[in-house]
C-alpha cells in the first residue's frame, strides 16, 4: 500500500508529492550538512582579518572551528562575530604556557546576528596561528536577529 508524501516551504506551499511504497525511503538531510563551507585563515603576526562575512542582511552559522596555534610570550588567538560596533569573542585561545591544537564541532549551531562577521586576532609579534572555520549563511528574516535581540536570548 502507497504512503502519501508531500513536501511543503515554510508557507505551506506544496513543493512536491510522492508516494512512496514498501522498498522507497524518503532521505532528509539537515541544511548545515549541505551548505556547509569553510575558510582557513594564517597568521605570522599581530593582526586582525576577517575569516568570513554574511551577506548583506544575513548571518552566520558557525558549524565547526579548529585553532591552531604555537606557544608564544604573551600570545593569544581570538576568533570572534563583529559587526563594526559591537563584538563578542567565540573562542581566546592563550598560548604564552603552551601551543593550542583545538578541535570543535558546535553541535549547538554558533549563529550570529544580523551582518556580524567572524575575525581571527593575533595579539603578538612572531606569533603562528591557524583557524579554519566552517559555517553557511542564513538569509530568513525570521533567524537573523538584531545584536540587541541576538544578545538578549543568550541569557
Amino acid at each position: 500500500m502507497p504512503v502519501p508524501s508531500v513536501l511543503q516551504d515554510e508557507n505551506g506551499e506544496i513543493l512536491h508529492t510522492e508516494q512512496f511504497g514498501a522498498h522507497v525511503h524518503l532521505i532528509t538531510e539537515d541544511h548545515s550538512r549541505v551548505a556547509t563551507k569553510f575558510k582557513s585563515v594564517s597568521h605570522t603576526t599581530a593582526a586582525t582579518t576577517t575569516i568570513t562575512s554574511p551577506p548583506p542582511g544575513g548571518a552566520i552559522v558557525m558549524t565547526d572551528m579548529i585553532v591552531s596555534g604555537e606557544k608564544i610570550t604573551a600570545g593569544v588567538i581570538t576568533i570572534q562575530f563583529n559587526d563594526g560596533s559591537n563584538q563578542v569573542p567565540v573562542t581566546l585561545s592563550h598560548v604564552t604556557d603552551g601551543p593550542v591544537n583545538l578541535a570543535s564541532s558546535l553541535q549547538g549551531l554558533c549563529l550570529g546576528w544580523k551582518d556580524a562577521f567572524i575575525e581571527m586576532i593575533t595579539s603578538t609579534m612572531n606569533q603562528d596561528a591557524t583557524v579554519t572555520i566552517w559555517y553557511y549563511f542564513v538569509r530568513d528574516e525570521k533567524r537573523v536577529l538584531s545584536f540587541a535581540d541576538w544578545d538578549a536570548e543568550r541569557g
